[in-house]
């Protein structure tokens, strides 16, 4: 008998450690010298991956990753199961062409210690020399070390004949200055010869001209991606530098972004499981004269089962919001009895499939009727047809509804009516130990349940520090935020009010937003630090306020339409 279980123990225990390889990039041709094209060995060494692997980069080193034929991601790792990919601090130089990181169908994979740093930049940027304000026109000169824009030929190849969105920001402040529109869209751009360029802008941005200065500078996004590659290997244009979705339980550590590709730098969505970002850092590369890291946001996280643990993270430099907590809105295409509806995203593909739908077998969806403010439910799903997973039925009937637009963003969906996966909007949700320095937009914002923001700096970013609240007539997001814990958390200088708490429908005083405590934190701002509009059942206890001018705030809390809120 002892014999017996000895022979089984040896048998596990070399099991165990058969499952459990380390691989190591350079024995699969890798050379890490910023020079080779090092993607073949990487999709060589990925594809090697087994359950229990760890796959090991060379600390130090700088692996150069081209085109892949196959995949929008660099680092594409699918359908793995305890997998570790480390980087111990390597330097990924991308091309805005790929993304650089995919987890898709993952359980308990970690990606950590890696440096993302794109060549070519996906952006350039030049000093404004000259501005006629009353044409709506100024001039530009292309900073050395930038590259040109790309000609009227090259942009129509690509497939995007038109200008992205761009930005103008003081050089010395490395931000948007206070006063100077957040944004400005061009409608061409005339290249002047050698590096000098003249912007003629759309009609609504001309009286914005007024605020700017010559010498500040003027960011432009390029879009590289050609549309009939994308469509080859199913890429998106605006597919994120690293994506998380359809997984569970899986870590990202340790990941310093200098500069993206011409999307957000994460996207967290359609995740089963619990996802961490902890250590993941952007930041502007030391030694360079960069205004921007990424054009978009830092974190966006969409449709997920549990939210997201985001900790000990570091954002600075983007032009968009840090992190981005909501559920995408769900509208009915068709009616086709008063329980059964064909459903669509505001954003994304018009037929859902397996994988990118929003509601599953069992869950409760909460129906918002935007005109009178109404929010009804919960309703269970009781079937989603197996060949059109977009097609479900509820247990009890829908009372008028109100059929999407068809049309993705925009006023055309004000009246439509609105459904809100309560099993998908990132519940439980952790922000903490964060850092957040200028950047164009919000440091938080969230429209989830039943999550904690704590313990966080917040310094200069360019709207809210913390913003609460649900959206529509524009974009559309939601759900309505509820039972959520503000702590602990510094806030300073910020260009809106440090924290927005905020209920958006047709009907003024609908309170829906509700349950939101908020405690220990010290905020340093101009009058009010604390905005509250049409919401419910609010506490505000043991806060520090203070003026910018260092005396104690006289009025920090502005409310409009909102009851049982009591400050202490």
């Amino acid at each position: 008998m002892k014999i017996l279980l000895s022979l089984l123990l040896s048998a596990v225990l070399a099991g165990t450690c058969s499952a459990m390889n380390t691989l190591y990039i350079e024995d699969f041709g890798a050379v890490g010298d910023g020079k080779q094209d090092d993607i073949a060995a990487i999709v060589k060494a990925i594809d090697a991956l087994k359950s229990g692997d760890t796959l090991e980069f060379s600390a130090g080193k700088i692996y150069r990753l081209g085109l892949r034929d196959d995949s929008i991601a660099q680092i594409d790792l699918q359908n793995m199961t305890n997998v570790t990919v480390n980087g111990n601090g390597s330097m990924m130089l991308t091309t805005p062409r790929q993304a650089a990181i995919r987890v898709k169908h993952c359980e308990n994979v970690t990606v950590k210690g890696f440096v993302i740093e794109q060549d070519p930049l996906a952006f350039t940027q030049g000093a404004i020399t000259k501005i006629l304000p009353e044409e709506g026109v100024f001039e530009m000169k292309i900073m050395e070390g930038y590259d040109l824009l790309p000609t009227d030929e090259m942009r129509k190849a690509a497939g995007f004949p038109g200008w992205e969105w761009g930005a103008i920001l003081d050089q010395s402040q490395r931000r948007i200055r206070r006063g100077v529109r957040d944004h400005f869209r061009s409608t061409r751009i005339e290249h002047l010869g050698e590096r000098l360029y003249r912007v003629y802008l759309q009609q609504g941005f001309v009286d914005d001209l007024k605020q700017v200065q010559v010498g500040d500078i003027y960011f432009q996004p390029i879009q590289y991606n050609v549309q009939s590659r994308l469509s080859r290997i199913d890429g998106g244009r605006y597919a994120a530098s690293i994506h998380v979705t359809n997984s569970g339980d899986c870590l990202i550590e340790n990941i310093t972004l200098y500069s993206g590709r011409s999307s957000m730098t994460s996207r967290v969505d359609l995740n089963y499981g619990r996802i961490t970002f902890r250590g993941f850092k952007v930041m502007f590369r030391p030694g360079t004269d960069r205004i921007v890291t990424n054009w978009r946001d830092g974190m966006h996280c969409k449709d997920n089962r549990i939210g997201p643990i985001i900790e000990d993270c570091y954002f600075e430099g983007m032009l968009d919001d840090s992190i981005n907590l909501s559920q995408n809105t769900i509208m009915a295409a068709e009616k086709l009895t008063d329980r059964t509806f064909r459903m669509r995203k505001n954003e994304g593909p018009e037929r859902w499939t397996k994988y990118s739908s929003s509601i599953w077998l069992g869950d409760e969806i909460m129906v918002f009727y935007p005109t009178t403010g109404e929010y009804a439910g919960p309703l269970r799903v009781i079937t989603v047809d197996p060949n059109a997973p977009d097609t479900i039925t509820f247990d009890q009937p829908v009372k008028n509804v109100v059929l999407a637009s068809g049309q993705t963003g925009g006023a055309a969906d004000k009246h439509t009516t609105h459904f809100y996966n309560m099993n998908m909007c990132n519940a439980g949700f952790i922000v903490r130990n964060n850092r957040f320095l200028p950047q164009r937009r919000h440091a938080v914002l969230t429209r989830s349940i039943d999550g904690v923001i704590e313990n966080n700096v917040i310094d200069g970013v360019g709207g809210h520090g913390i913003e609460i609240q649900n959206e529509y007539g524009h974009f559309y997001e939601g759900p309505f935020p509820q039972n959520i814990l503000i702590r602990n958390n510094t806030i300073r200088n910020t260009y809106n009010s440090p924290i927005r708490v905020c209920t958006q429908s047709g009907q003024a005083g609908v309170q829906v937003v509700r349950n939101i405590r908020m405690e220990g934190n010290i905020i340093t701002s101009d009058e009010p630090a604390i905005e509250l509009e049409n919401v419910s059942d609010v506490m505000i206890e043991n806060n520090r306020f203070y003026a910018l001018d260092g005396n104690v705030m006289r009025n920090p809390v502005h409310m409009e339409n909102s009851i049982d809120v009591k400050i202490k």
